[in-house]
C-alpha cells in the first residue's frame, strides 16, 4: 500500500475518534504539518473530511453514504437478522448485533423494543 494512502486512512481513523487539528494530525502521523495539510486537503476535495466550526477537521459527509452502504450489504447483518427478530419477539427487548473491531465495538444492526 502506498505511504500516502496509508496516511490518508490513518487520518480518517484519527478524526473518526475525535476531531483533530493539523498540528495533532502531524504529530500522530509523525510528518511535517504541511504534509498533513496536503493529505487533509486531498481528503476534503472528495468530501471524506470537512472543516468544523472550531477549525478542527472531522469526518466528511461522503462517509455517511459509504457507511450506510457497508451496513446494507454486510453479509453478517443479513444472516443474523432473522435471529435478532426472533430474540426480539421472544424477549420484547431491544436487540443489538455488534462486532469487535480491534478494541472497539461496532454496532451492525438493531431491532428496537416493541411498545408495551
Amino acid at each position: 500500500m502506498s505511504q500516502s494512502l496509508e496516511r490518508g486512512l490513518r487520518i480518517l481513523e484519527l478524526i473518526g475518534s475525535q476531531p483533530r487539528s493539523i498540528t495533532e494530525l502531524s504529530v500522530k502521523l509523525e510528518v511535517h504539518p504541511t504534509t498533513a495539510l496536503r493529505l487533509v486537503h486531498d481528503l476534503r476535495k472528495w468530501h471524506f473530511v470537512q472543516i468544523l466550526p472550531d477549525g478542527n477537521y472531522g469526518l466528511g459527509p461522503v462517509l455517511i453514504g459509504l457507511g450506510h452502504e457497508a451496513i446494507r450489504t454486510n453479509d453478517l447483518r443479513l444472516r443474523a437478522r432473522p435471529f435478532l427478530l426472533a430474540l426480539n419477539e421472544e424477549t420484547t427487548e431491544t436487540v443489538h448485533l455488534a462486532a469487535l473491531d480491534m478494541l472497539d465495538i461496532m454496532y451492525v444492526d438493531t431491532v428496537e423494543a416493541r411498545p408495551a
